[in-house]
C-alpha cells in the first residue's frame, strides 16, 4: 500500500518551504548569476567556521578538510535549488543535473607537487564538464528571452 499526498498537502509543504531553498519555477539568466554569487559569498563564512570547529576538534586545516562530505552536502543543499530553477527556466531535462553532480563527486587525487595521471584524466572528465555545464546555464536563453522572440517575430 503505497502513501500519496493529496493536492492540499502538496501545497501546504511548498508554502513551508522558504523561497531560498525552493526548486519551484523559473530563474532568469541574471538572477540565476546574482543567486550563485549571493550563494558562494554565503558559502565561505559556513566554511570558515567549520574549518574553525575543525581546528578546535584537533584536525590540520588541509585541503583534505574542505573535501569532507559536509562540504559536498553544504553546497549541494545550497546550489541545486537555483540550478533547478534555471533549467526549469532553459528547458534543460533534469536527469542533467544527476550527471553532472555525481561527475563532481568523483573523488580527488591526494595533493602533491607532480600532476599525475589521474590528475589529468580528473581535470578531463570532471572539471571541464562542468565548466561547460555552468555556461550553459549561464548562458541559455530562457523562457522570457524565447517569448520575446516569438512576440517580436509574429
Amino acid at each position: 500500500m503505497g502513501f500519496r499526498l493529496n493536492s492540499v498537502e502538496t501545497k501546504a509543504m511548498e508554502q513551508t518551504l522558504p523561497q531560498f531553498f525552493s526548486w519551484k519555477g523559473e530563474l532568469g539568466r541574471l538572477r540565476y548569476f546574482r543567486q550563485g554569487l549571493l550563494r558562494a559569498l554565503l558559502m565561505i563564512p559556513l566554511l570558515v567556521v567549520y574549518a574553525g570547529l575543525s581546528l578546535l576538534a584537533g584536525n590540520d586545516l588541509s585541503f583534505a578538510l574542505f573535501e569532507s562530505p559536509f562540504v559536498t552536502v553544504l553546497g549541494l543543499v545550497l546550489f541545486i535549488p537555483i540550478d533547478l530553477r534555471r533549467m526549469n527556466d532553459a528547458g534543460i531535462k533534469y536527469w542533467w543535473l544527476v550527471v553532472f553532480q555525481g561527475l563532481w563527486l568523483l573523488p580527488v587525487s591526494p595533493a602533491s607537487e607532480v600532476m599525475t595521471a589521474y590528475d589529468k584524466f580528473h581535470a578531463l572528465i570532471v572539471v571541464l564538464p562542468m565548466i561547460v555545464w555552468s555556461l550553459i546555464l549561464l548562458f541559455k536563453p530562457g523562457r522570457e528571452y524565447r517569448e520575446f522572440v516569438r512576440a517580436k517575430a509574429g
